[in-house]
């Protein structure tokens, strides 16, 4: 991982902290038997999508789906999706999560200014990301219903009505 991207990892609310780089990579021009092969007996944090890239850039992304489906003797950039989503490295964990999730991507891939790969962000990731944030919103939101304590200890029923016809 780039010294940058390392620095931006530090940070607990951006792309880059969830980003890993242990996940499977090809080159544009790899036959997909060739890429297949290469991933046998290696261990990756996620192998749901496979990065392409050529010169440390992102071209593209295959899902493991699309790998299995399509013919052994195709190169990686056949089956490649070459605009897939991406976000930057210090976008914002949340930004991150919905955007894989808008796209129906597995995964995500986080890149530089320049296209320079900084890894992916795998799905269990993602998830976690999305879940950690609804506990948040819903954290906030039970702490801004709680209304102030009546005057002369009379009860009022609570400012939420929005919660109880969720129920």
């Amino acid at each position: 991982m780039p010294e940058p991207t390392r620095r931006l990892a530090a940070r607990l609310d951006t792309a880059a902290r969830h980003a890993t780089t242990a996940v499977p990579t090809a080159e544009p021009g790899d036959r997909l038997d060739a890429v297949l092969a290469s991933m046998r007996g290696r261990r990756y944090d996620s192998a749901s999508v496979i990065a392409v890239c050529s010169d440390g850039r992102l071209v593209g992304l295959v899902t493991i789906g699309r790998l299995l489906a399509a013919p052994a003797d195709a190169t990686i950039e056949a089956v490649m999706d070459p605009d897939p989503p991406v976000v930057a490295p210090g976008a914002d964990q949340e930004h991150a999560a919905w955007t894989a999730v808008q796209h129906g991507e597995p995964g995500l891939a986080v890149v530089d200014s320049d296209g320079g790969f900084h890894g992916l962000i795998p799905p269990q990731r993602l998830l976690g990301v999305l879940l950690a944030e609804h506990h948040e919103d819903l954290a906030r939101s039970a702490v801004s219903c709680v209304p102030p304590p009546p005057p002369g200890g009379a009860s009022v029923e609570s400012g939420c009505a929005h919660s109880h016809a969720l129920r």
